[in-house]
């Protein structure tokens, strides 16, 4: 299981959408923020060291999935967006028996689950900012 061209496409366009200004319907994060946490799942499941180049994360030097998201830096706005969409698109490429990180929760999953994760999370975030 992957994600289709389709899809990429569908969820790029929804975050094209978003700006930095746009409120949640509800919750704590503000978009900046909801993109920064979108860019770490996919940095726990492609770590940065297994890509073999250092990234900027606009978000500032955050532990992954901190317990206190309202904490994440603010700047950056269009690069967060910019990287989420490329990260969206390594993710999908990545080959089929890649090494993916461990998750945090969950342990050592298998690509089916990464993905389905990957789904439910960005449709869960862009959801909270009506897009």
């Amino acid at each position: 299981m992957n994600l289709s061209e389709e899809q990429i496409r569908r969820f790029q366009s929804r975050i094209d959408k978003l700006y930095h200004s746009k409120k949640p319907l509800f919750g704590k994060l503000n978009a900046n923020q909801m993109l920064c946490q979108c860019i770490e799942f996919f940095t726990l499941a492609n770590p940065i060291e297994k890509r073999g180049m250092p990234v900027r994360i606009p978000c500032g030097e955050t532990p992954l999935l901190r317990q206190n998201k309202t904490d994440l830096i603010d700047k950056d706005f269009e690069e967060a967006q910019k990287i989420l969409k490329r990260q969206l698109k390594e993710f999908a490429s990545l080959p089929e028996d890649f090494d993916f990180g461990e998750h945090p929760y969950f342990g050592k999953i298998k690509r089916e689950f990464w993905v389905q994760l990957a789904v439910y999370h960005l449709n869960h975030h862009l959801k909270l900012f009506d897009i």
